[in-house]
């Protein structure tokens, strides 16, 4: 149970590199994992509001939920990008965040590993 608790504070740290504060909207729509719960305890760690969406809708019906968040972050990955979401979702969102893979404009929160803890 530790571990679970190690990751969401770890997840909640990156997310604050990331210049997610309290009230902003995450959206999190990725591909199908155990890990979108945790990344919502997260998101929710921080004050921020988690959006979560469907891993099944398609990349038309997620843009415009985007567009009705009003410029939210957008929490993904590869995957979701290269195959279902258009290039404007960039246009649409404050920043896109990926949990997995590399994506030209988009910010690998792998990279954001060992950033400072955030601290209520």
């Amino acid at each position: 149970m530790s571990q679970i608790a190690d990751f969401v504070d770890d997840f909640a740290s990156r997310l604050w590199a990331a210049h997610v504060r309290p009230g902003d909207h995450v959206v999190v729509y990725k591909s199908n994992s155990f890990d979108i719960t945790l990344f919502a305890c997260a998101i929710n760690r921080i004050g921020a509001i988690p959006v979560l969406l469907s891993p099944k809708l398609d990349g038309a019906v997620v843009t415009e939920l985007i567009r009705r968040v009003d410029r939210p972050y957008l929490l993904t990955d590869q995957v979701k990008l290269d195959n279902e979401l258009p290039a404007d979702v960039f246009d649409l969102t404050d920043r896109v965040l990926l949990a997995a893979g590399t994506h030209q404009g988009a910010i690998d929160l792998r990279g954001l590993a060992g950033s400072p803890g955030y601290d209520r």
